[in-house]
């Protein structure tokens, strides 16, 4: 049985390489449009149902009564087994979910959210290299922030 699935694993993972999944040389293609682009986004603060609590920039634990809500209009994989990667800057994203036209996260730390005011969007799929998505976060047009409960 365990040479079977090996045998199988092995397989499926040659004829991947044959059948060739999507890279990010096909996602750049001027005839196709582009796997990961973003055509807008919006802060909003969330004032939160209950404390959250989470550890700070600076890595004490903190509770947190709201946070930052940012929602990313625009191109991203649909197929998450493809794992994409979110940067602003350095600082990679640590958790996403999707919505129908783009993604959404949450920055609870104030500080850090100040930190990436100017920084880069960035994204990685799979272990290509780290590519830029030709646009920069700012909080500024989005201050003073609407509010909205969570």
């Amino acid at each position: 049985m365990k040479r079977i699935s090996a045998f199988f694993l092995v397989s499926l993972s040659c004829c991947s390489l044959v059948t060739g999944l999507p890279t990010t040389r096909t996602q750049t293609s001027s005839h196709e449009k582009p796997l990961v682009e973003i055509h807008s986004y919006e802060i909003v603060q969330l004032e939160l149902k209950k404390p959250f609590r989470l550890r700070d920039a600076e890595g004490k634990e903190q509770s947190y009564e709201r946070a930052y809500l940012v929602t990313i209009r625009g191109t991203f994989p649909h197929d998450q087994g493809i794992g994409m990667e979110l940067f602003i800057g350095d600082y990679p994203v640590p958790e996403y979910g999707g919505i129908k036209d783009g993604i959404y996260f949450r920055i609870y730390d104030e500080k850090l959210l100040n930190s990436l005011e100017g920084k880069e969007f960035r994204y990685r799929i799979g272990r290509a290299e780290i590519r830029s998505l030709e646009k920069r976060f700012s909080t500024k047009e989005a201050r003073p922030f609407k509010t909205q409960k969570e």
